[in-house]
């Protein structure tokens, strides 16, 4: 498996349950307009295709275990496995959630806004990670793994910075071009959040990690976001049915129209194919599942960086990792004595795991660790089926 190495390096730098009917790259979205339901939309075509239609979906976010979990406003968080075969996760002690992430032990946060709370689930408990007025939108900063929380208001908004372990909190923005903030994702390269609005002008607005605007973009009404880490694009849905693809610099790329759809949610099929496990507890071994459905039985390689920015472009794609002494110290295996697994051959159904120690120093707390992984599959751009990249913080 060492070759598979300079063939990483050279590229690089120059399944709980299968599901045959979902393919890598649809969106999902969930409508709570009149027509109820969460549906699978193929950008390239624009076909949409109905998953079910029995609630009032609220949000979508991908488990690590690659299934669907969604909030609906009732307060329930139910886990889909196939196509009709869904089962309740949960019940939330909130009758609004919107605002989804999940954490780095795979549990999933949500943005509780009626009853004021973040909420932790975590199997089929609940519990309050942080008391926050008014929270809707809900990302992870991916460049410390705590996460951010925009504050409904609709004329003065704001962005909180939450401890994913304490659930402290702080505000690094706020003013007028934040009201009405509806979600939030985190852009990886260069660290800024893009803040959706339900406003009829200027839905998107830039926002830098020490609160300054960027730039804007005048889309109206955005109401649910995700971003395409392969692909490097946002998708913006709004309240009128529509769907923006957005560069993250600011430039809509293209737009399709769904009349009588309102997109509360998006997430994307397999964009998550690398995703932690464990807590992130200094001098213990991490444990990291992969799973690439299109590169089934085919070699893979993994690395570790001490960061996202600038990131790596791989056959007209991104790799958001920095290219670093780490990054290259450990790719494919290369460090040993710190990295278990960083190479060898997916199963029949596309899975792996990979497992690296984190440093036992009490000066490493709070150091994020970057972990990815790709498939080595001559189908795609580059030789290379790409990996998101997962943020591990390294916690006392």
């Amino acid at each position: 498996m060492k070759r598979l190495a300079p063939l990483l390096l050279a590229a690089l730098c120059g399944t709980a349950f299968a599901q045959p009917q979902l393919k890598d790259g649809e969106l999902i979205v969930t409508s709570n307009s009149s027509n109820y339901g969460v549906y699978a939309i193929d950008w390239k075509t624009g076909i949409r295709r109905t998953i079910e239609t029995s609630g009032s979906y609220a949000d979508v976010a991908i488990g690590p275990a690659n299934l669907y979990v969604y909030g609906i406003a009732s307060g329930r968080i139910v886990r889909m496995s196939t196509f009709g075969s869904s089962s309740t996760l949960a019940t939330l002690p909130s009758s609004t959630v919107h605002g989804t992430a999940v954490d780095q032990d795979g549990s999933m946060i949500f943005a509780g806004y009626s009853n004021n709370r973040l909420l932790r689930v975590r199997g089929t408990t609940v519990t309050t990670l942080s008391t926050i007025s008014r929270p809707l939108g809900l990302c992870r900063d991916r460049q410390t793994g705590d996460f951010v929380v925009s504050q409904w208001n609709t004329s003065f908004g704001s962005l909180l910075r939450v401890n994913r372990r304490t659930g402290t909190s702080s505000t690094f923005a706020a003013g007028a071009y934040l009201s009405s903030a509806y979600d939030i994702v985190h852009l990886p390269t260069n660290g800024n959040f893009v803040v959706g609005r339900d406003t009829t002008t200027y839905g998107l607005v830039w926002v830098t990690n020490q609160g300054a605007t960027v730039t804007s973009l005048n889309v109206p009404n955005v109401i649910s976001m995700t971003f395409d880490e392969k692909h490097n694009r946002i998708f913006a849905g709004t309240r009128n049915g529509d769907i923006y693809e957005v560069s993250p610099s600011g430039t809509i790329v293209s737009k399709r129209s769904f009349a009588g759809f309102r997109w509360t949610g998006i997430g994307i099929w397999g964009s998550r194919n690398v995703a932690p496990g464990t807590t992130g507890q200094r001098g213990i071994e991490a444990y990291v599942a992969l799973r690439f459905e299109e590169s089934k039985s085919r070699s893979f390689c993994a690395a570790l960086a001490l960061g996202q920015s600038p990131g790596i472009r791989v056959g007209g794609r991104w790799q958001h990792i920095r290219a670093d002494a780490l990054f290259f110290a450990t790719a494919c295996g290369r460090l040993p004595i710190f990295t278990r697994n960083f190479t060898g051959t997916l199963s029949s159904s596309g899975t792996a795991s990979i497992y690296f120690t984190l440093p036992a120093s009490a000066a490493a707390v709070g150091i994020p660790l970057y972990v990815t992984a790709s498939g080595i599959n001559p189908a795609f751009p580059g030789n290379l089926d790409l990996g998101n990249v997962a943020v591990v913080k390294v916690e006392p």
